[in-house]
């Protein structure tokens, strides 16, 4: 009966962790993807897949998400050039129009 009582114990024992375990983990993942979404970064979501608390979140999400900041910057300048060359074609198209090419400058 000793034996019983103590293995029943040690059951119970490791069942209760596991499940606490379990259960502190699963709050800590809706933590993170409540502020993934409330902060509408629900698109890198598959950067912060290793992360486990809102802790470690806070120490990494900058440097995870930098590089992504900074294509989006590049992009953007890159859109900003286009934007730019298509403004001066249309005014060199309209300058010979007006037979006025003479006064563009590159």
């Amino acid at each position: 009966m000793d034996l019983r009582f103590l293995l029943t114990f040690l059951f119970c024992s490791v069942s209760w962790i596991f499940f606490w375990e379990v259960r502190w983990k699963k709050g800590k993942e809706s933590q993170i993807e409540e502020w993934i979404q409330g902060h509408s970064l629900s698109e890198y979501k598959h950067l912060l897949e290793d992360v486990e608390t809102l802790e470690e979140l806070s120490l990494s999400i900058l440097t995870r998400l930098e590089y992504v900041v900074r294509e989006k910057r590049r992009w953007r300048d890159i859109a900003e050039a286009h934007i730019q060359l298509l403004r001066d074609f249309a005014f060199q198209e309209w300058l010979c129009s007006q037979s006025l090419e003479h006064y563009y400058h590159t």
